[in-house]
């Protein structure tokens, strides 16, 4: 897998990841996510096609459960949640 690569390679820790609601939920079935930070944007879009946060394309499985860690209010009614995935 590329993330085994990388770990050789190199001295990484730490990956941001800021995919799709595909790649998210492949890498969350794997176990290898384990902080989630959302943006809260204060905006209502109600349309079918929107995207997801984490999407699987089989059955998922049991949903991880997520411990909230900080809760930041941030400019323009941004809300910053940061959770610790279990």
């Amino acid at each position: 897998m590329v993330l085994d690569k990388l770990a050789r390679l190199f001295p990484i820790q730490t990956i941001l990841l800021e995919g799709g609601g595909h790649i998210n939920g492949s890498l969350l079935k794997a176990g290898l996510i384990d902080e989630l930070s959302l943006l809260h944007i204060p905006v209502i879009d109600g349309a079918a096609a929107s995207a997801a946060v984490f999407e699987q394309s089989d059955a998922p499985g049991p949903a991880p459960h997520l411990r909230l860690l900080t809760v930041e209010q941030r400019p323009n009614d941004v809300v910053w949640l940061r959770y610790e995935v279990k």
